[in-house]
This record gives structure tokens, sequence and C-alpha cells, in this order.
């Protein structure tokens, strides 16, 4: 990884899962992060800062996750983003890594699971 900061961007309608999402990687050296409550606000973040990786919620009011991951592909290209999600359609993770997703990351989620992840996509996009 180099020297620069990673821009995460972390798009989630539960204020709580955003809050711990961010403070876990303000503990962390090396990332900057941005947060959406909304697929909308998130397609608009990722135009604006250009994450290097996206956290992405598929169950949200509004556009859904599913459609915003379509259109986050579509805005800025090849971006991982991990998807980390309750839900309980069994068909959903297939889904999304059929429209991008790097993985999905079940709620509620293991911290050590997401460093595997988030390094495993850091790597893949450098």
């Amino acid at each position: 990884m180099s020297d620069a900061p990673k821009r995460v961007l972390i798009v989630d309608d539960d204020p709580e899962i955003t809050d711990v999402l961010s403070d876990y990687f303000k503990g962390k050296t090396g990332f900057t992060i941005e947060t959406a409550a909304t697929a909308e606000a998130g397609v608009a973040a990722a135009r604006r800062v250009r994450p290097d990786l996206v956290l992405l919620d598929l169950e949200m009011p509004g556009l859904g996750g599913m459609e915003g991951l379509k259109q986050l592909r579509r805005t800025i290209g090849e971006v991982p983003v991990l998807i980390v999600s309750g839900t309980m359609d069994l068909a959903a993770p297939s889904d999304a890594m059929k429209h991008g997703a790097l993985a999905f990351i079940p709620k509620p989620f293991n911290f050590q699971y997401i460093d595997h992840l988030v390094a495993l996509a850091l790597d893949q996009k450098s």
C-alpha cells in the first residue's frame, strides 16, 4: 500500500453502522472516510471523492443498494465494493457479485473478516 491515505466510502442508512465502521477505519493509520446515508448520496460522493474502496449496504430506502452498486460501477468503474448487509435474501450475495461487488460481509460483521477483505481489495486495486 502506498503512503497516501486510502479513501473509504461507507454507504449505509443506519447511522450506528456508519459510526462503527467510520470509527473502526479512523482508528487505523492510512484511511480517510466519507459516508453517505443513501445509495444516491453514495454515488454522488463517489463522483466527488473517487474512493479507493466502497462499503455498501443493500437494504436502503430509495434507490437501494443493488441499483446503487450498478450506478457505482457506471460512475467509478472498477473500484472495489464490499457489500455489508444484514439482508436475509439468500440470492443477494451472488447477485451483488454478478454486478461487480468483490465480496459480501454479513451483519453483524466480524472485523477480522473486514480487515482481510479490505487488504485483499486494496491489494487488487494497486
